[in-house]
């Protein structure tokens, strides 16, 4: 494993046990390159994931904020699934499906949509819970 890798690691585990609570700064880049003995670059190569990952969010000239698990986002370069976001944040989490009917689309939803007027279409409507909270 990569020393970028252990770090990324190693912080996602911090941030999920709490030991750098939601909203709160993560240490600076200098301070994590002495916490874990190595280059600015190798940290930022960590940070970096963790913004890709939607984790944490940074600012320049002010630092490295822990995202709320509420307002979770899921990356855009780099496409995952619910699923492989779920596993890798090590978080529980339950669908509850509100809605589920055939519909004929309608000219408002056929102006939203790649759906022709007329056209049946499902209407599915989800709830997640993530750590019993509802997103």
């Amino acid at each position: 494993m990569k020393k970028y890798e252990i770090i990324l690691r190693d912080l996602e585990k911090k941030i999920i046990e709490g030991t750098y609570p939601e909203n709160k700064l993560l240490p600076s880049e200098n301070q994590l390159t002495e916490i874990y003995q190595t280059s600015r670059a190798t940290v930022r190569q960590a940070l970096k994931i963790l913004e890709q990952s939607g984790i944490i969010q940074r600012r320049h000239g002010f630092g490295s904020i822990v995202i709320p698990r509420e307002r979770l986002m899921f990356p855009i370069s780099g496409l995952i699934s619910f699923k492989e976001l779920k596993d890798s944040l090590n978080f529980v989490s339950t669908t509850e499906i509100l809605t589920f009917e055939k519909i004929t689309v309608d000219k408002q939803l056929s102006e939203l949509s790649f759906f022709e007027e007329g056209a049946q279409a499902f209407h599915i409507l989800r709830r997640r819970n993530i750590d019993n909270s509802f997103v």
